[in-house]
């Protein structure tokens, strides 16, 4: 597997599943809160929210797409490497755009003037907010994007200086993307090319990363090198 501008993206499958976890969680953890603080009846406030929960399902899926295609072209980078601020700037923009979609919605559901429906809305967008940036961290981390295959280019010229090693017992894809984690979780990390079937890696990094430093992480993940 190497480090590309082309990342993997995720299948129509596991989009629909992430969003359906998202959907339902939220309406799970979010309904009786507002039902509380808005004072709208529990059957209305449930109905408003099954619409809004299927606008967000719709932004949902839409949005993510695109964020991740933009940040792979961008960084070359898989949407389950996204770093922390990242991940922030992700649920503010994701719920920005829900908040200007849904504000509408509220006010012709449950008749409250424009500023009461605001303060509603920004209510439930802070609360989705802080949802939001810990359901993708979850999931990104119980279903990562599935490993490309390894396909090294043997005319490729390395830039930076190389580590080459063998890694012994990975068995499946799983073992591999632990592996692909455990090495790009470490600092300045360039070309990574590793071969499920042969155990041998091919890893470009600066001075600031030793092999010493390659092998550990490996090692600490479960597998031994040599």
């Amino acid at each position: 597997m190497s480090s590309s501008n082309h990342p993997i993206q995720r299948s129509l499958w596991d989009r629909l599943r992430q969003v359906a976890l998202f959907e339902i969680g939220g309406l799970l953890l979010i309904s009786p809160p507002f039902v509380w603080l808005s004072g709208v009846p529990a059957v209305d406030s449930i109905g408003l929210l099954l619409i809004l929960a299927l606008v967000a399902a719709l932004w949902n899926g839409g949005y993510n797409t695109a964020f991740d295609w933009i940040e792979g072209r961008l960084t070359g980078r898989t949407a389950d490497r996204r770093p922390w601020s990242l991940r922030a700037a992700h649920a503010v923009g994701f719920e920005g755009g829900l908040l200007l979609m849904t504000l509408p919605i509220i006010v012709l559901w449950t008749r409250m003037d424009w500023l009461s429906a605001l303060i509603a809305d920004i209510g439930l967008a802070l609360a989705y907010m802080v949802y939001a940036f810990g359901f993708n961290l979850a999931y990104d981390r119980m279903f990562p994007i599935a490993a490309q295959p390894s396909n090294p280019s043997p005319t490729r010229t390395p830039t930076m200086p190389t580590t080459t090693l063998t890694i012994t017992g990975m068995q499946s894809d799983d073992c591999l993307r632990t592996v692909m984690n455990a090495i790009q979780d470490l600092p300045c990390i360039g070309y990574v090319d590793v071969s499920l079937e042969t155990g041998h890696a091919e890893i470009e990094h600066t001075s600031m990363v030793s092999e010493g430093d390659i092998r550990s992480a490996i090692e600490e993940a479960g597998f031994p090198t040599r």
